[in-house]
């Protein structure tokens, strides 16, 4: 069993590997009264992240169940705020997130399944 100073220092070398920046968009609709919605657009620069292929068989074959479009993978810091449906900025191109991989013991980052944004 890893002790949380193990799993903090593998956190701390996997961020460390994260070749790239990101922004973070949300974009959040509210109800403006009148039968329509407001847009509001949050974004949050700078947040270390990786883009790639996907890593092994059974990433593949999920995202070819969820997209038919070109995929990558989305690897950004444990505890990073994203959701589906987010946008995210590198380098100009803007990529949605369609799928948040799901938690699991020993987690050194969190990987989205993303497709590029028209």
């Amino acid at each position: 069993m890893l002790s949380e100073a193990d799993l903090a220092g593998m956190q701390a070398t996997q961020n460390g590997a994260m070749d790239l920046t990101g922004t973070r968009r949300r974009v959040a609709q509210t109800n403006d009264g009148h039968g329509g919605f407001t847009e509001a657009v949050t974004d949050v620069a700078n947040i270390p992240c990786n883009l790639g292929n996907p890593s092994g068989e059974t990433e593949r074959v999920m995202a070819s169940k969820l997209t038919d479009q070109a995929y990558w993978y989305l690897t950004v810091p444990v505890g990073t705020d994203v959701k589906n449906g987010d946008l995210w900025v590198i380098d100009g191109k803007v990529y949605r997130i369609i799928h948040v991989a799901n938690a699991k013991s020993y987690l050194t980052a969190t990987r989205c399944l993303v497709v590029i944004h028209d």
